[in-house]
């Protein structure tokens, strides 16, 4: 037990695991007080991140394979997230044909709206927040992924 342990610690001096959790953590931290500016890249990356340095993380996203487009109405931000092989690769502008496309009014209510511990989309379309288009279980799983990320990574 005690090699594992030391190969454990060796492996994450290795992989900088400490400093990319405190850099995960730092990004959470962001998301849960700015919903300004770039709110969504933010989050992207830092789900990115989640991916990369937590396996059991990882492991709730290994079968599964989605595209979504994020786009402000406003038209001045469009993003792109893959799901593939348990990895998340995000783009600045839409790429390819998205499983689910979510159209929001603000930073502000796609937090709100992804954030929230049961996420009502159709609250949200009511009070003309978000717009979906496609397969709303994606974007369900979405919102479950940004969820359990601000959980289990926020301090305290």
């Amino acid at each position: 037990m005690r090699g594992a342990h030391v190969l454990r610690r060796l492996l994450d001096l290795i992989l900088f695991r400490p400093a990319r959790l405190r850099r995960l953590r730092r990004k959470i931290e962001t998301l849960q007080t700015d919903f300004s500016g770039p709110f969504l890249h933010v989050l992207l990356k830092a789900l990115k991140l989640a991916l990369l340095v937590d396996a059991d993380f990882r492991r709730d996203i290994v079968p599964f394979e989605a595209t979504y487009h994020f786009a402000e109405r406003d038209g001045m931000m469009h993003e792109t997230a893959m799901f593939h092989n348990g990895r998340l690769t995000v783009w600045r502008r839409l790429v390819g044909q998205a499983n689910a496309r979510l159209t929001f009014r603000d930073s502000k209510a796609l937090a709100d709206f992804l954030f929230s511990e049961r996420p009502d989309l159709l609250g949200a379309m009511l009070r003309q927040e978000v717009t979906p288009d496609g397969n709303l279980n994606y974007l369900y799983r979405f919102a479950y992924l940004a969820n359990h990320l601000r959980l289990r990574f926020s301090p305290a």
